[in-house]
């Protein structure tokens, strides 16, 4: 598949790529890009109505999601997740199946496949492969196909498709519309550049992208509701160490010890935010290329999705469960200027969060980069304290 690459970069002069028109020729990834949390008809309609014109109305979306399921042979597991890590879901040809009907959801004249059976028994590849055979034959369109790892078996179903392919009208279609895209254009000064199209505006891609976003984080028990439980403990567990200060020096000692635990513990529990971006790299990447949205609908919808579930509402529990047991100030306005203040805490150590995770590829690697920022704060605060930490310290 790279080698094809190379030739249509060479074709083209270096100027023409994927990139300059998603609409006509789409790239099917060795990898599985699909969220994993929702169901197979979810991220379909995800991808009609985000790659779909809006000009075309919901019901004849609906229609053609519902065709291109029969088609698939997904209707057995059309309302079923596709699965992740923590969440049984489909079988892997489904799981492929799927991510190919999200590319054939827009019709490409061209698409390019990857390996499509990277993974698969033989006979769930050659599910998939007598699939795409189908699809040909009812809907004539140029396949390629990676031919790395196919069995020689499989690989006759390939020629085939091929020879049917160079033999339609689509081929010299194809080709025509390739020659005319390049034919008469001054690439000695032209600057190269990569221009993607969408068939929606930013409201709809927001509105879209938010909604999925919150979805899949209400469906990830490990990124939602465990979070917010270990919070509650820990604020059980403030209170009942600092339970009912005195007012008094000792008291005011430990007030100070507790709003330092509580200050640590935002900081630590911002950790989370660290796979915000880099666990859904790969889906972000070819879901920004193939058109679904602009980057800046994807940031907002990530950012505003993660403020609001893992770290306003978790703040404002822990507040109202540690503030009151511990025995601080019994003042509507001393409560709300702790809790706001919690809650810039947890957003501050977020953006550093981000901040530093946002250079790494390895959720590992910005985890440890972040708890050496963190414990070097913490040991600034203490210097005047803890006398012998001043030599560490230039002043």
């Amino acid at each position: 598949m790279n080698s094809l690459f190379c030739r249509m970069h060479i074709m083209t002069k270096g100027i023409v790529s994927l990139v300059c028109f998603p609409s006509i020729i789409l790239c099917f990834l060795q990898d599985d890009v699909v969220m994993g949390t929702l169901t197979v008809r979810e991220n379909l309609r995800f991808s009609a109505a985000l790659r779909l014109p809006k000009s075309i109305r919901q019901r004849e979306k609906d229609e053609k999601i519902e065709r291109l399921i029969q088609e698939l042979g997904l209707s057995k597991v059309a309302d079923s997740r596709v699965g992740t890590q923590l969440i049984r879901g489909v079988s892997g040809g489904e799981r492929k199946r799927t991510n190919i009907g999200m590319e054939l959801i827009i019709d490409p004249p061209v698409l390019f496949l990857d390996e499509p059976t990277t993974g698969l028994d033989a006979s769930t590849a050659n599910s998939v492969l007598m699939l795409l055979k189908r699809c040909v034959y009812t809907k004539p369109k140029a396949y390629k196909l990676d031919e790395e790892q196919l069995s020689s078996s499989l690989k006759g179903i390939e020629d085939r498709l091929v020879e049917e392919y160079k033999n339609s009208s689509s081929y010299k279609q194809t080709k025509s519309e390739l020659e005319r895209i390049v034919q008469g254009q001054d690439y000695s000064t032209r600057p190269k550049s990569r221009t993607i199209t969408y068939s929606t505006s930013f409201c709809h891609q927001f509105n879209w992208v938010l909604r999925r976003t919150f979805r899949n984080l209400m469906l990830n028990p490990q990124t939602s509701f465990a979070q917010i439980g270990v919070l509650i403990f820990l604020a059980l567990v403030v209170g009942a160490i600092f339970f009912g200060v005195e007012k008094n020096s000792s008291g005011i000692q430990n007030r100070m010890g507790a709003l330092f635990f509580i200050t640590t513990n935002q900081c630590f529990s911002s950790v989370s935010s660290a796979e915000l971006f880099i666990s859904e790299s790969k889906l972000f990447v070819h879901e920004y290329i193939s058109g679904y949205y602009r980057v800046s609908v994807y940031f907002l919808s990530k950012i505003l999705s993660d403020i609001l579930t893992l770290r306003t509402i978790p703040a404002i529990i822990f507040s109202c469960v540690a503030y009151f047991m511990i025995g601080l100030k019994a003042s509507a306005e001393a409560f709300f200027i702790f809790l706001f203040s919690i809650v810039l805490v947890s957003y501050t150590a977020t953006s550093m969060t981000l901040a530093i995770s946002a250079d790494q590829t390895v959720v590992a690697i910005a985890n440890i980069f972040m708890t050496i920022s963190f414990v070097f704060m913490m040991v600034k605060k203490h210097t005047y304290t803890v006398p012998w930490l001043r030599v560490f310290i230039k002043k």
